[in-house]
């Protein structure tokens, strides 16, 4: 396992490019040789034909974000790539739990109510539930399922307000 960097920061990278074969796979090559770790990934159509907003979380040393926006930018696809600390902008993901239909007791509803969760389906011996926040959010939520009830969780990638930029 990789050993962070002090010297990395948080950034969301968004990329406006051609919708292309291999073009995530040119990006992911990037920062795959540098040894910078994504920690989310997200691959968005916009309202402009062919064009997807590509969103990346990763963890980058401050001197070399210009370097490597301007490296993204000479892909022939890519029309624009834009940084932003992650420090500086509130990130919103969807946490899903998926918990043992034996949880639904009293408490649990007053768990669900005090994080601002919804129950989004039931199946014959488990439910999700479904929850939009930070990151620190998420985890608040995890910590009060946490136990043998909580059989599975994942979390979204992320969207910005700030992403959402004309190309």
């Amino acid at each position: 396992m990789r050993k962070p960097n002090p010297n990395e920061i948080a950034q969301v990278i968004t990329v406006y490019a051609d919708d292309k074969k291999g073009l995530v796979a040119q990006l992911l090559m990037l920062f795959n040789r540098r040894d910078y770790p994504i920690a989310s990934l997200n691959v968005a159509h916009t309202d402009i034909n062919e064009v997807v907003l590509i969103t990346l979380e990763v963890a980058i040393p401050a001197t070399e974000l210009e370097p490597m926006l301007h490296r993204i930018e000479k892909i022939i696809e890519v029309y624009k790539a834009k940084a932003y600390p992650t420090a500086e902008m509130p990130l919103s993901k969807i946490g899903i739990y998926r918990v043992a239909r034996e949880r639904l007791e009293p408490s649990f509803w007053r768990v669900l109510q005090k994080h601002g969760a919804t129950l989004s389906g039931m199946g014959e011996s488990s439910f999700l539930v479904q929850k939009t926040g930070t990151d620190h959010d998420l985890a608040e939520l995890y910590e009060s399922l946490e136990g043998p009830y909580l059989l599975a969780f994942c979390k979204s990638t992320l969207m910005a307000p700030e992403t959402i930029v004309a190309i």
